[in-house]
């Protein structure tokens, strides 16, 4: 009776294991065939427009890695300087009123941490020296 017991068990287990395995063996191939077939329609949009691709291909991982991000960027036209706004930081404990100064890194105390503060100060040496 035991016997009885554990061998149709073990059986269905061992099937289920099976069943299992099939289906992620499907999965994969599935996912690497899609992956195949994507990168053939990129490829042929890569042949008729290579640059317009590549800058495409480019914004998209960009867009993909900062999309999350709750702080802002801003390059300005040409300078080369790229202007950092913590906002994460101004939401979760910055004053209300923070001023022009404040995020220019001025005299005022800000909420910024010392290593932000540093790269401000190496940004404004940077800028002085040009």
């Amino acid at each position: 009776t035991y016997r009885n017991q554990i061998v149709p068990k073990a059986t269905g287990d061992a099937e289920r294991i099976r069943q299992d395995a099939l289906a992620y063996q499907q999965r994969v191939i599935q996912g690497a065939e899609g992956q195949a077939s994507r990168f053939e329609a990129l490829l042929i949009e890569y042949e008729k427009a290579p640059r317009v691709t590549r800058d495409r291909l480019y914004l998209d991982a960009i867009e993909q890695v900062y999309g999350s991000s709750n702080k802002v960027l801003i390059d300005s036209q040409g300078s080369g300087n790229l202007l950092y706004l913590p906002i994460d930081k101004m939401i979760q404990g910055a004053t209300p009123r923070t001023s022009v100064q404040e995020l220019g890194g001025g005299r005022e105390q800000s909420s910024f941490s010392s290593t932000e503060r540093r790269a401000e100060a190496s940004e404004r040496e940077r800028r002085t020296r040009q």
